[in-house]
């Protein structure tokens, strides 16, 4: 009697060993696609501002992204919001930062087509302030252009090839004074003016 019961005991301890190691095995795997996003605010003091003689706070920036990788099909993107209080230009803007889709090959290289970042220059970021850095505003340092991109680590170094015949664009829109200053990348962009918006004169 004892005997079949420590049978019986070991094949029910077997068994709950068994269907937690199989719902582990389902717990790791990790679902293809991803919803993310963050929202940020931000209290600013400029001592040389006399109208905001105590600082201002208020929302600086939220964004949503979206993330897909199923092992062969790969894809990202990030919409983002940016407000600028009066203390700091004023406006708002929203705009697409990145949004691109590819593949990844049975070498693990991988293949992006759409809005990327520039695999040159500065990377991943060297900028350390508010103001980011000369590389931010020279296109060396977080660029996002549109084109391709394609990325290959055979041994310790990691190869990566891009094309990319079009800037950020401004895929996007606010009350900024250009409209075509409403992307994430630095850009030199015509004004409203010689877009062939006027401003009407008073009176």
């Amino acid at each position: 009697m004892n005997k079949m019961r420590r049978m019986h005991v070991a094949a029910l301890a077997g068994a709950m060993a068994l269907a937690c190691g199989t719902a582990r095995a389902e717990e790791e795997v990790p679902a293809p696609f991803k919803v993310g996003g963050a929202i940020r605010f931000n209290y600013v003091y400029k001592s040389w501002q006399r109208d905001y003689s105590s600082g201002f706070f208020g929302l600086d920036t939220a964004r949503l992204n979206l993330d897909y990788d199923d092992g062969r099909l790969i894809g990202s993107a990030e919409y983002r919001y940016n407000n600028f209080p009066g203390g700091q230009g004023g406006y708002w803007q929203h705009f697409l930062h990145h949004g691109w889709v590819g593949m990844r090959f049975a070498d693990k290289s991988t293949l992006h087509v759409g809005l990327d970042r520039n695999p040159f220059g500065l990377l991943p970021l060297a900028s350390n302030n508010f103001y980011e850095s000369i590389g931010f505003y020279a296109g060396f340092e977080d660029k996002y252009d549109l084109g391709v991109t394609y990325a290959s680590r055979p041994g310790p170094f990691e190869w990566q090839l891009g094309f990319y015949p079009r800037d950020g664009g401004s895929y996007g829109g606010g009350d900024n004074t250009a409209g075509a200053a409403n992307r994430y990348s630095y850009n030199i962009v015509p004004d409203d003016d010689e877009q062939g918006i006027r401003a009407i004169p008073a009176g």
